[in-house]
């Protein structure tokens, strides 16, 4: 990293350290935090209206982000939905953020979340030099939940994950761990807990073991003479 741009991130996190000394509930974390846990209290994965969800645009739920934001007296608006450009721009007493949403519905790999962080990272910087924060929302409509740090990621990032996952808690296997890197050129670290699916060779010779003890049940019996 050059002096000039050090230089610049160091007076990001000194503005950080400055705003954050002011306390006020309702700030846009919190606001978040609230929305992942009322959200996952009212999903039921048995119910047809929520098994439709996870068919639903991305653009759906930006929608549902930034009606829940501005009920609660935080200005959001979202900027051209269905494109590339920044889902959606709040702010509140500590200063603007930038939230990018994301569905999931199938795996999960560490190479995808450190791809959404730094376009996140980018988006932050194209958009306003002013805006010091950037929060990833996922709507996790995966086999495994997946847990994230509460805390903001190098200063900057906050993701929260919404799990409304079909499997319920009792009939889970594992889950997911997304934790900062320490790594140099990594921002998170992606660990999977619990059941892992099984090797391809091991599937392979339990399929043809099933086939042989088929072949051998339908294998007729020679008549004595």
């Amino acid at each position: 990293m050059r002096p000039d741009q050090l230089q610049r991130e160091l007076e990001k996190l000194v503005r950080i350290a400055e705003r954050r000394q002011v306390h006020v509930a309702g700030t846009i974390e919190r606001a978040l935090q609230s929305f992942k846990l009322g959200f996952e209290v009212a999903f039921d994965p048995n119910d047809t209206a929520s098994k439709e969800l996870g068919r639903r645009r991305e653009e759906f739920f930006q929608r549902l982000v930034i009606k829940f934001l501005v009920e609660r007296d935080i200005p959001a608006f979202g900027t051209k939905f269905g494109r590339s450009e920044v889902d959606i721009h709040a702010s509140d007493v500590v200063g603007p953020l930038v939230i990018e949403t994301k569905i999931i519905t199938g795996n999960v790999s560490e190479s995808g979340f450190n791809r959404w962080l730094t376009q996140l990272g980018s988006y932050m910087d194209q958009a306003n030099p002013s805006i010091l924060r950037g929060s990833l929302v996922i709507f996790n409509f995966g086999d495994l939940p997946i847990f994230v740090s509460v805390k903001s990621m190098r200063v900057r990032y906050l993701i929260t994950v919404l799990n409304l996952c079909t499997p319920t808690a009792s009939k889970r296997t594992g889950h997911i761990e997304v934790r900062e890197s320490a790594e140099p050129g990594r921002l998170v670290d992606v660990l999977r807990v619990g059941a892992r699916e099984p090797p391809a060779s091991t599937k392979r010779t339990a399929k043809k073991k099933k086939r042989v003890s088929k072949k051998t049940q339908q294998r007729p019996r020679s008549r004595r003479r």
